[in-house]
Protein backbone atom coordinates (compact mmCIF):
# COMPACT_ATOMS: atom_id res chain seq x y z
CA UNK A 1 0.00 0.00 0.00
CA UNK A 2 1.25 3.21 -1.05
CA UNK A 3 1.93 5.69 2.01
CA UNK A 4 2.09 9.23 2.24
CA UNK A 5 4.10 11.43 4.42
CA UNK A 6 1.58 13.92 5.89
CA UNK A 7 2.31 16.79 8.04
CA UNK A 8 -0.17 16.13 10.73
CA UNK A 9 0.51 13.80 13.88
CA UNK A 10 -1.02 10.86 15.49
CA UNK A 11 0.96 11.05 18.61
CA UNK A 12 3.83 13.00 18.93
CA UNK A 13 6.12 12.39 21.86
CA UNK A 14 6.97 14.71 24.16
CA UNK A 15 10.76 15.73 24.24
CA UNK A 16 11.10 14.61 28.00
CA UNK A 17 10.09 11.48 30.04
CA UNK A 18 7.95 11.85 32.32
CA UNK A 19 5.05 14.39 31.43
CA UNK A 20 1.39 15.40 31.57
CA UNK A 21 -1.45 13.22 29.76
CA UNK A 22 -3.85 13.72 26.70
CA UNK A 23 -6.32 11.26 25.58
CA UNK A 24 -9.15 10.54 23.10
CA UNK A 25 -12.90 9.60 23.83
CA UNK A 26 -14.34 6.53 22.45
CA UNK A 27 -14.36 7.25 18.68
CA UNK A 28 -11.40 8.60 18.63
CA UNK A 29 -7.99 6.18 18.65
CA UNK A 30 -4.86 6.69 20.44
CA UNK A 31 -1.81 4.50 20.73
CA UNK A 32 -1.40 3.08 24.30
CA UNK A 33 0.75 0.37 26.31
CA UNK A 34 -0.15 -1.93 28.69
CA UNK A 35 2.09 -3.98 30.95
CA UNK A 36 1.65 -7.26 32.91
CA UNK A 37 3.63 -9.77 34.58
CA UNK A 38 5.28 -13.08 33.28
CA UNK A 39 2.65 -15.06 35.46
CA UNK A 40 0.59 -16.43 32.77
CA UNK A 41 0.71 -20.15 31.08
CA UNK A 42 0.28 -19.90 27.50
CA UNK A 43 0.88 -17.24 24.13
CA UNK A 44 1.39 -13.46 25.18
CA UNK A 45 -1.21 -12.51 22.78
CA UNK A 46 -4.13 -14.24 24.58
CA UNK A 47 -3.49 -11.73 28.06
CA UNK A 48 -3.80 -8.94 26.56
CA UNK A 49 -5.55 -5.60 28.17
CA UNK A 50 -8.72 -6.27 26.72
CA UNK A 51 -11.31 -5.56 28.93
CA UNK A 52 -9.25 -3.61 31.66
CA UNK A 53 -10.43 0.46 31.04
CA UNK A 54 -7.40 2.23 29.24
CA UNK A 55 -7.08 4.77 31.96
CA UNK A 56 -6.26 1.44 34.02
CA UNK A 57 -2.96 0.61 31.97
CA UNK A 58 -0.09 -0.09 33.84
CA UNK A 59 2.78 2.16 32.27
CA UNK A 60 5.10 2.59 35.68
CA UNK A 61 6.91 -0.99 36.81
CA UNK A 62 9.66 -2.69 39.01
CA UNK A 63 13.00 -3.41 37.20
CA UNK A 64 14.80 -6.55 37.64
CA UNK A 65 11.48 -8.54 36.50
CA UNK A 66 10.10 -9.33 33.47
CA UNK A 67 7.32 -7.61 32.15
CA UNK A 68 5.34 -8.23 28.84
CA UNK A 69 4.19 -4.47 27.37
CA UNK A 70 1.31 -4.33 25.11
CA UNK A 71 1.56 -2.36 22.08
CA UNK A 72 -2.27 -1.41 21.28
CA UNK A 73 -4.68 0.93 19.74
CA UNK A 74 -8.08 1.65 22.10
CA UNK A 75 -11.13 3.86 21.74
CA UNK A 76 -11.27 3.29 18.07
CA UNK A 77 -14.35 3.80 16.71
CA UNK A 78 -16.37 0.99 16.52
CA UNK A 79 -18.11 0.68 13.57
CA UNK A 80 -14.86 1.71 11.57
CA UNK A 81 -12.20 -0.84 13.45
CA UNK A 82 -8.41 -0.72 12.73
CA UNK A 83 -6.86 -2.28 10.18
CA UNK A 84 -3.14 -1.28 10.29
CA UNK A 85 -0.78 1.29 12.77
CA UNK A 86 2.13 2.09 12.25
CA UNK A 87 4.81 3.35 14.96
CA UNK A 88 8.56 3.49 16.38
CA UNK A 89 10.25 3.05 19.29
CA UNK A 90 12.67 5.05 21.52
CA UNK A 91 14.15 4.06 24.55
CA UNK A 92 17.30 3.78 27.00
CA UNK A 93 19.88 0.75 26.76
CA UNK A 94 19.85 -1.34 29.65
CA UNK A 95 17.38 -3.74 28.90
CA UNK A 96 16.56 -7.27 27.65
CA UNK A 97 14.23 -6.82 24.99
CA UNK A 98 12.22 -9.05 22.23
CA UNK A 99 8.85 -8.61 20.66
CA UNK A 100 5.92 -11.28 19.71
CA UNK A 101 3.31 -10.32 16.51
CA UNK A 102 -0.18 -10.35 17.29
CA UNK A 103 -1.55 -8.90 14.78
CA UNK A 104 -1.69 -10.50 11.37
CA UNK A 105 1.72 -9.07 9.35
CA UNK A 106 4.27 -6.97 10.23
CA UNK A 107 6.38 -4.72 7.91
CA UNK A 108 9.18 -3.92 9.86
CA UNK A 109 11.83 -0.68 9.26
CA UNK A 110 15.52 -1.48 11.18
CA UNK A 111 16.12 -4.25 13.38
CA UNK A 112 13.09 -3.61 15.61
CA UNK A 113 12.76 -3.27 18.68
CA UNK A 114 16.13 -1.10 19.13
CA UNK A 115 15.70 1.91 19.55
CA UNK A 116 15.06 4.63 16.37
CA UNK A 117 13.41 1.20 14.56
CA UNK A 118 10.02 1.56 13.53
CA UNK A 119 6.61 -1.19 12.10
CA UNK A 120 4.29 -1.59 10.23
CA UNK A 121 1.10 -3.83 11.67
CA UNK A 122 -1.91 -4.64 10.24
CA UNK A 123 -4.76 -7.55 9.80
CA UNK A 124 -6.48 -9.13 6.90
CA UNK A 125 -9.13 -6.99 6.15
CA UNK A 126 -12.30 -7.59 5.64
CA UNK A 127 -12.24 -11.19 7.30
CA UNK A 128 -9.78 -10.20 10.03
CA UNK A 129 -10.06 -6.25 10.67
CA UNK A 130 -10.26 -5.74 14.33
CA UNK A 131 -13.54 -4.55 15.58
CA UNK A 132 -14.13 -5.82 19.44
CA UNK A 133 -15.22 -3.40 21.55
CA UNK A 134 -14.53 -3.67 25.34
CA UNK A 135 -16.37 -1.44 27.80
CA UNK A 136 -16.46 2.23 26.97
CA UNK A 137 -13.00 2.47 25.13
CA UNK A 138 -13.93 1.09 21.57
CA UNK A 139 -11.85 -1.25 19.60
CA UNK A 140 -9.07 -2.48 21.25
CA UNK A 141 -6.32 -3.83 18.40
CA UNK A 142 -3.72 -5.25 19.85
CA UNK A 143 -0.34 -5.16 17.48
CA UNK A 144 1.96 -7.40 19.43
CA UNK A 145 3.83 -7.48 22.43
CA UNK A 146 7.44 -6.27 24.00
CA UNK A 147 9.48 -8.63 26.49
CA UNK A 148 11.27 -6.50 28.68
CA UNK A 149 13.81 -7.25 31.56
CA UNK A 150 14.96 -3.38 32.63
CA UNK A 151 18.00 -3.27 34.85
CA UNK A 152 17.16 -0.36 36.78
CA UNK A 153 15.90 3.38 36.39
CA UNK A 154 14.69 2.80 32.50
CA UNK A 155 12.33 3.61 30.33
CA UNK A 156 10.35 2.95 26.64
CA UNK A 157 8.36 5.11 24.67
CA UNK A 158 6.66 4.39 21.33
CA UNK A 159 6.88 7.49 18.60
CA UNK A 160 6.50 7.80 14.62
CA UNK A 161 7.92 5.39 12.92
CA UNK A 162 10.91 7.88 11.47
CA UNK A 163 12.98 4.92 9.87
CA UNK A 164 10.06 4.59 7.50
CA UNK A 165 9.89 8.25 7.05
CA UNK A 166 7.02 9.42 9.25
CA UNK A 167 6.59 12.19 11.04
CA UNK A 168 3.92 10.66 13.00
CA UNK A 169 1.79 8.01 14.13
CA UNK A 170 -0.87 6.83 12.49
CA UNK A 171 -4.04 4.71 12.35
CA UNK A 172 -5.81 3.26 9.58
CA UNK A 173 -9.20 1.78 10.12
CA UNK A 174 -11.45 -0.78 7.70
CA UNK A 175 -12.12 1.05 5.47
CA UNK A 176 -9.35 2.64 4.60
CA UNK A 177 -9.54 6.26 6.68
CA UNK A 178 -6.37 7.11 8.12
CA UNK A 179 -6.26 9.24 11.76
CA UNK A 180 -3.98 11.10 12.84
CA UNK A 181 -3.46 12.15 16.82
CA UNK A 182 -1.92 15.36 18.21
CA UNK A 183 -0.54 14.63 21.82
CA UNK A 184 2.54 12.87 24.05
CA UNK A 185 2.10 9.27 23.06
CA UNK A 186 2.52 6.25 25.85
CA UNK A 187 5.64 5.30 27.70
CA UNK A 188 6.55 2.59 30.09
CA UNK A 189 8.84 3.77 33.28
CA UNK A 190 10.59 0.94 35.17
CA UNK A 191 12.50 1.21 38.46
CA UNK A 192 11.02 4.32 39.41
CA UNK A 193 10.92 5.76 36.24
CA UNK A 194 7.14 7.24 35.96
CA UNK A 195 5.27 5.87 32.52
CA UNK A 196 2.68 7.82 30.62
CA UNK A 197 -0.53 6.71 29.76
CA UNK A 198 -2.32 9.02 26.75
CA UNK A 199 -5.81 7.03 27.90
CA UNK A 200 -6.14 10.16 30.53
CA UNK A 201 -6.83 13.26 28.99
CA UNK A 202 -7.99 14.85 25.98
CA UNK A 203 -6.15 14.22 22.39
CA UNK A 204 -7.12 15.98 19.49
CA UNK A 205 -7.89 13.90 16.35
CA UNK A 206 -7.95 14.43 12.71
CA UNK A 207 -9.49 11.56 10.62
CA UNK A 208 -8.66 11.66 6.67
CA UNK A 209 -9.43 9.42 3.69
CA UNK A 210 -6.42 8.21 1.55
CA UNK A 211 -7.65 10.31 -1.07
CA UNK A 212 -7.92 13.49 0.54
CA UNK A 213 -4.56 12.77 2.02
CA UNK A 214 -2.97 12.39 -1.38
CA UNK A 215 -4.73 15.79 -2.88
CA UNK A 216 -3.71 17.79 0.10
CA UNK A 217 0.09 16.30 -0.41
CA UNK A 218 0.04 16.94 -3.87
CA UNK A 219 -0.64 20.50 -4.17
Amino acid sequence: MEHIRITVCFVILLGTLPGTGLGGQAGEPILAVHSISDTFKGHPCQFGPQGIPCADFEVSRSSHQVWWVYLTVVRADSASGVSEFSVGIDRSSDMDIFWVLCADHESLAGTWPETGTGIRLSWDTPDNCQRDVFGTDGVYAVGGVLNIYAYGEEWMRVTPNAADGESSMVVTDCNGTVTTVEGPGAMMGFGGVTGFNPCLGDVPVTPSSWGRIKTQYQR
